[in-house]
């Protein structure tokens, strides 16, 4: 007797649901059936294989599933179970990791939905796949690190450093920065650079050398210039740049290393007004000393009046007597 038209045809449901598992086996690592009533869950050959199982090692239910799970991971999953079958997410999408036969872990990562449910609503089957992606994960975790070490360089460093986009505009800058500007990094992000930063002489050079490295130049060494703090002060900076690409090696932006020069070139101007001061005082004393007269008697010196004072008088000094160690031995 044919099948009545009100009923389903048990051979084609299961040819359906054949195609279905075909079909998630080949997006996934493998798939799986959970009857979410009695707990049961089926899993194709592929499932048991990504952990390194054969088929018929594991009577697989809900249990022993959860088994298999990290402890530290079983709340994710239940988590996001209890989210979609409660109708809070489209689709369940979680990642975890799961024991392999050989005891390691692998990270899973679990995609499913609710396809049944009763005539009260209650889901009564889910069903997904697991994709194994331990080495996109370990690969993740390695960026992460890495990343973490270079943040930790960039804010325990004792010079500035800023990143600029290409269109001049600040995008990042570490703690020295901060104190050598005045300002936080939130409060200054995706300000115009030059137009906040920098005296009005210096904008436009500023912005061409920008520019010459994001169309491909050379990194820009030791680039000096003026820039302006949050209180209107001017401090002297040095500058090593070179440029950020990003992952098809295009440039983005600069960054730029800057090393605080105020106060090594307020010393040097410091020390050159000196010296000058010393040359200038030892070029008068030789032209005194050239034109100068003296007394063989009494030591006068002859002013260009022609009057006559003693040495110390004419060039305006203090002279003390005192006896020097060698006259004080006779």
């Amino acid at each position: 007797m044919p099948p009545s038209s009100f009923e389903p045809d048990e051979n084609a449901v299961k040819a359906a649901e054949e195609r279905l598992r075909l079909a998630l086996d080949s997006v996934g690592d493998g798939s799986w059936d959970w009857n979410l009533r009695s707990g049961e869950v089926f899993a194709s050959d592929r499932w048991y294989e990504s952990l390194g199982y054969g088929r018929g090692e594991y009577g697989l239910i809900l249990d022993v599933w959860r088994e298999m799970i990290h402890p530290e991971d079983v709340s994710i999953m239940e988590s996001a179970v209890a989210a979609h079958v409660q109708g809070q997410t489209r689709v369940l999408d979680c990642e975890y990791r799961m024991r392999s036969k050989s005891g390691e872990y692998r990270w899973t990562q679990v995609r499913g939905q609710v396809i049944e449910r009763d005539a009260d609503g209650n889901p009564t089957r889910m069903v997904g796949t697991n994709q194994d992606i331990s080495l996109a994960k370990r690969v993740q975790l390695t960026l992460d690190e890495l990343e973490g070490r270079c943040r930790a360089i960039v804010n325990t460093a004792g010079c500035a450093i800023v990143v600029i986009d290409g269109d001049g505009r600040v995008q990042e800058w570490n703690p020295a920065a901060e104190k050598l500007y005045g300002w936080p990094l939130e409060s200054v992000r995706g300000k115009d650079y030059a137009e906040w930063f920098l005296p009005e002489a210096y904008r436009e050079p500023v912005k061409r050398e920008i520019q010459r490295m994001m169309s491909g130049g050379a990194d820009a060494q030791n680039f000096e210039n003026p820039i302006i703090t949050r209180d209107g002060a001017e401090r002297n900076v040095l500058w090593n740049a070179t440029t950020l690409c990003n992952s098809v090696g295009q440039p983005w932006a600069v960054l730029a290393v800057g090393q605080d020069l105020t106060e090594i070139r307020e010393a040097e101007r410091s020390r050159d007004f000196a010296v000058n001061e010393k040359d200038r005082a030892l070029a008068r004393v030789r032209e005194m000393s050239i034109a100068l007269e003296r007394c063989t008697r009494c030591s006068a010196v002859r002013a260009g009046d022609d009057s006559w004072h003693s040495l110390e008088a004419h060039l305006g000094i203090e002279v003390r007597d005192t006896v020097c160690p060698r006259c004080s031995t006779d």
